[in-house]
């Protein structure tokens, strides 16, 4: 299977919605609020944007709380 490259306007979103919630926002209400797949977002967080978000905390994969450094 071929990879994709990632969706730039995708990773925007996401970064836009962060911004809106500096104390942090669950990966799972990130993809709620963009109408995405959480795994999606897990994903991009993880693979695009680990240089410049934060874990808040971390509990388990579904409780994860993010937040732009």
């Amino acid at each position: 299977m071929p990879k994709t490259a990632p969706d730039k306007e995708k990773i925007k979103r996401i970064k836009a919605l962060l911004k809106k919630h500096p104390e942090g926002i669950w990966v799972r209400e990130i993809a709620k609020k963009l109408s995405l797949d959480k795994s999606l977002v897990s994903r991009y967080i993880n693979k695009y944007m680990k240089n410049e978000i934060r874990d808040v905390y971390k509990i388990k994969k579904p409780f994860r709380v993010i937040k732009l450094k």
